[in-house]
């Protein structure tokens, strides 16, 4: 029997990424920093990092505007850990090259823009993105970007703001699982997840910053999480947070979000974030979640369809 897929479609200016303007622009935004957004997952933070925080790809300006999201978790290949984020948000959408600095804070919380120090910003650099398939008639799996991190700057055990450390093992999302995650602009938020294997159709996905350009984007088999108590689960700046099961104890990654619309958000599964990332470069034999080890979770291994184009 074949099984059914819903398609929903989600506006990622909800959830993509805070703008600021550069000195001098004239240009006028919404003020990111004085909003919803939670003060300590904002803030400079002492190196080493905990994740679930400000951060922002130092290329990421066009048009008088720079952009910030947030870094979302730790995956190690063959040894060598690397910041996960989306690829809108650390990735500029397709357009990021290696070798290009990732700052934390992001530009939305820097009293400059670009970066004054950006030496002393810098917790990784930009390594490789899962390319974004546009139109309607092509199809993604995830919004994935990876950054290898600058040893000594980010938490080597993967933890995360509000959340501790995480499992190493992706769940497998269920309709009705109650979830968490720490991200730039809502800071800690809970939710439920409502839907699974849903299509997710991107309608003004930016090619740039400042969206001057956009492009519709179609993504399969995404999770839905609605926000607890009616209130949101994410907005503008949490794009690139990393879901997890709400338990206190070694939660397992659940999704990696990227879009939303309301107390809506929608996240790409942990298990296909993972997969994805052992084929980026440089692909390596072993890739897992940063994180403790826990039974009881399915692990990185489960079986998934052939990959596609990921992302949003």
């Amino acid at each position: 029997m074949k099984k059914s897929s819903h398609k929903i479609a989600l506006g990622l200016a909800m959830l993509g990424l805070a703008l600021t303007p550069t000195p001098g622009s004239g240009q006028e935004t919404e003020d990111f920093q004085t909003t919803a957004g939670k003060k300590k997952h904002r803030k400079h933070q002492s190196r080493p990092i905990e994740l679930g925080t400000s951060g922002s790809n130092v290329r990421d300006v066009s048009a008088g505007f720079c952009c910030n999201g947030t870094l979302g978790a730790l995956v190690e290949k063959d040894g060598v850990q690397y910041i996960v984020s989306n690829n809108h948000v650390i990735g500029r959408s397709n357009g990021a090259r290696p070798g290009e600095a990732i700052i934390q804070p992001g530009y939305a919380d820097q009293d400059f823009c670009p970066a004054s120090n950006e030496a002393a910003d810098t917790v990784a650099h930009f390594t490789s993105r899962k390319r974004i398939k546009w139109g309607s008639d092509k199809t993604n799996k995830v919004d994935l970007a990876i950054a290898e991190v600058v040893p000594g700057t980010v938490k080597a055990n993967g933890e995360i703001l509000k959340i501790g450390v995480p499992g190493s093992r992706a769940a497998r999302p269920f309709v009705g699982m109650p979830v968490q995650k720490s991200g730039r602009t809502t800071g800690y938020t809970r939710g439920m997840v409502t839907a699974v294997d849903v299509s997710v159709i991107i309608e003004d996905f930016p090619l740039d910053c400042a969206g001057t350009e956009t492009r519709v984007a179609v993504f399969d088999k995404q999770i839905i999480i609605a926000g607890e108590d009616g209130k949101k689960f994410l907005d503008s700046g949490d794009s690139g947070s990393m879901v997890y099961e709400d338990r206190a104890d070694c939660p397992a990654p659940v999704g990696l979000l990227f879009a939303g619309s309301g107390n809506l958000g929608a996240a790409s599964p942990a298990s296909q974030v993972l997969k994805i990332a052992k084929r980026l470069k440089p692909k390596g034999g072993t890739t897992r979640f940063v994180g403790c080890d826990s039974s009881g979770f399915e692990t990185s291994s489960i079986s998934i369809p052939a990959l596609d184009p990921p992302r949003m």
